[in-house]
């Protein structure tokens, strides 16, 4: 969560809705996640994703984007919040191709 969200959460309880005009995205989904979720042993299958997940958190920062959100096998990332940069689909894809 960026810091000026948590701030404005924890002084007021809520949170002001923003627009940004320009922002992007890369969502990152593990194929066949559930399966892989049901045939293996639920430790190491979250100890493996842990792994990967740390070695994508470092790709993202690298080239200033952000993690947003974890979801099971899924990845979200944006470059271009919650400070606007003018260079963010080059830093998305800069991402992307890195992985």
């Amino acid at each position: 969560m960026p810091r000026s969200v948590y701030e404005e959460m924890k002084n007021y309880g809520t949170t002001t809705p923003q627009r940004y005009d320009a922002a992007s995205v890369l969502m990152l989904d593990f194929v066949d996640f559930t399966e892989m979720a049901i045939s293996n042993d639920p430790g190491s299958l979250i100890s493996e994703l842990n792994d990967i997940f740390s070695a994508v958190d470092q790709i993202v920062e690298l080239f200033g984007c952000k993690r947003i959100k974890t979801m099971g096998g899924a990845y979200l990332a944006v470059s271009g919040l919650p400070e606007p940069t003018p260079d963010h689909t080059y830093n998305i894809a800069k991402v992307a191709l890195r992985l």
